[in-house]
């Protein structure tokens, strides 16, 4: 039997079908740093004290998360399309639980763990049957490629924020940015 070699020189702009299976101790860390910029997220967007997401609230997360904005083709249906998988058997219809939002992102990034499963573990008591869950690594593998340009438009706002020192305000990342109001009189420079 040969063994595969990773590429690492694969660009940024991968296609799906480049996509590789990751260790479950690398899935498990990357998570962890998900989870700490999606609860930043929440407390940045006053989220924390909402039950569920509303559609406006998950594209606002998702702007903020950097998985879109203005540039991003077909922004409106590819969010839509998203916010229909994340409540889907839900029983208001109209909202998303926090726990799905989590689990819908772990997902475009090609990240599965036990406890996105939904029953059978042991956070299975705080699931809702109305949240969203994947069942599989190939569940987890088909809503990656179904959502692969937020996961790419993510990646290259990422790449433009780590390779730009002086960037314009439109390909600075939504986790890098902080507040800056300007004035009229900030754009005069005084000699």
């Amino acid at each position: 039997m040969r063994s595969k070699k990773r590429d690492d020189n694969r660009s940024p702009n991968s296609t799906p079908s480049q996509v590789l299976k990751t260790s479950q101790k690398s899935n498990e860390f990357f998570a962890g740093r998900l989870l700490k910029q999606i609860e930043k997220a929440f407390s940045d967007l006053c989220c924390f004290e909402m039950m569920d997401l509303s559609f406006e609230t998950c594209t606002d997360l998702l702007t903020y998360l950097g998985y879109c904005g203005d540039q991003l083709a077909f922004k409106d249906r590819i969010i839509g399309d998203a916010f229909k998988i994340m409540r889907a058997g839900s029983a208001t219809g109209s909202n998303v639980s926090k726990r799905s939002f989590i689990v819908f992102i772990n997902a475009i990034n090609n990240v599965f763990l036990q406890w996105m499963k939904g029953g059978g573990d042991e956070n299975s008591s705080t699931v809702n049957n109305s949240d969203f869950t994947v069942k599989s690594e190939q569940e987890t593998a088909q809503i990656h490629y179904r959502f692969f340009a937020l996961w790419e438009y993510r990646q290259k706002i990422k790449l433009l924020s780590s390779t730009n020192s002086t960037k314009p305000a439109s390909t600075t990342s939504p986790l890098d940015m902080s507040f800056k109001p300007q004035t009229a009189n900030s754009s005069i420079r005084s000699h």
